[in-house]
């Protein structure tokens, strides 16, 4: 092999060793070995810390929970014992205030029965006072009206024993007259 086979193919491997190096240089500081060979145990022993903590945190969780678990079941139970104490009060208050409504309403029925009785007594002595009230004026409308047909009937037949006189009267000058014109034309 001559030498400039050798010095090309030096040359072809010396280019390839520096492609290597540039897509070494340009790869991200995380993906080279240099990194990975440091951070990689780094890692492996914050594993057992992280699982520590976060089985920590868990069981901290846990408790608080239980904790809270604990207490609501107690205000739960304290709650119930309320809800029944005072489902007991309001069906004691119901039955009392059913008793008291039935009461009331006995009242009310008595009460509007005496005031019916009151009304129409009240209603019969008022009519009653009414009617003797129409038959006084009766008695003293019929009294009158007695009164004025008597006082007519006088009056009438004063009147018509007037009338009577003066149709006489008449009838006796009506007859002079008539008497006269006679005796005149005789």
């Amino acid at each position: 092999m001559s030498e400039s086979t050798i010095e090309e193919k030096m040359a072809a491997l010396e280019l390839k060793r520096l492609t290597l190096e540039v897509t070494d240089l340009e790869k991200p500081f995380y993906l080279k070995y240099q990194f990975l060979s440091i951070a990689t145990p780094v890692f492996i022993a914050l594993i057992p810390f992280l699982t520590v903590s976060v089985n920590a945190y868990f069981d901290k969780t846990k408790r608080q929970l239980e904790q809270t678990k604990q207490t609501l079941s107690a205000e739960t139970k304290q709650l119930q014992t309320k809800n029944d104490t005072l489902k007991k009060e309001l069906l004691s208050l119901s039955t009392l205030s059913k008793q008291y409504l039935t009461a009331l309403n006995k009242k009310h029925t008595t009460y509007n029965q005496q005031l019916k009785n009151i009304g129409d007594s009240l209603e019969s002595t008022v009519k009653q006072n009414e009617k003797q009230k129409l038959d006084k004026k009766e008695q003293q409308l019929i009294t009158q009206d007695n009164l004025v047909s008597q006082r007519i009937n006088t009056l009438s037949n004063e009147h018509l024993t007037s009338l009577t006189s003066m149709s006489q009267q008449f009838t006796d000058k009506l007859q002079e007259v008539i008497d006269a014109q006679v005796t005149i034309s005789k």
